[in-house]
């Protein structure tokens, strides 16, 4: 099930969310001998959110922020959902700037603002008891500069 919305309060702001409540599970079959008929499919999170404000402070310019909400998630090579753990829930907040000069537009973006230390992917060991996760990028700064050509 997926819910999305937005609301326009004043002319100037834009607010805007969206909810993602998924159940990925197994239907049938075996792999490598095990029966994952009804097991959660590894990776994927059963809840997904994102809420945003978009605010053009003048006709040029325009400040956004997101925040993204991803839920917890089987290991990768967890089929069988024995691994007695997920991988935990993280959010992170993107905020942007972008001024428009001409046919010009200058941006600059803050991804992971908060510096939050999380991973999107890992994978249990089936050897141990033990999982390899490979850390997301840290706070990161991109700056852009587009040309429209008229």
């Amino acid at each position: 099930m997926e819910l999305e919305g937005g609301w326009r309060p004043v002319a100037s702001l834009e607010l805007f969310a969206n909810l993602a409540l998924r159940r990925a599970e197994f239907r049938e079959g075996t792999i490598g001998g095990v029966d994952v008929a009804g097991n959660e499919v590894p990776l994927v999170p059963r809840v997904l959110g994102t809420l945003g404000a978009n605010w053009s402070v003048t006709e040029r310019t325009l400040v956004s922020a997101v925040a993204r909400y991803v839920g917890s998630q089987r290991y990768d090579n967890d089929v069988a959902n024995d691994f007695g753990r997920k991988m935990p829930s993280y959010t992170l907040v993107d905020l942007k700037l972008s001024h428009r000069i001409g046919g010009w537009k200058l941006s600059a973006t803050l991804l992971n603002a908060f510096d939050k230390f999380y991973y999107s992917y890992a994978i249990r060991s089936l050897a141990t008891s033990s999982f390899n996760a490979y850390p997301s990028r840290p706070r990161t700064f991109v700056a852009t500069v587009e040309y429209a050509f008229p």
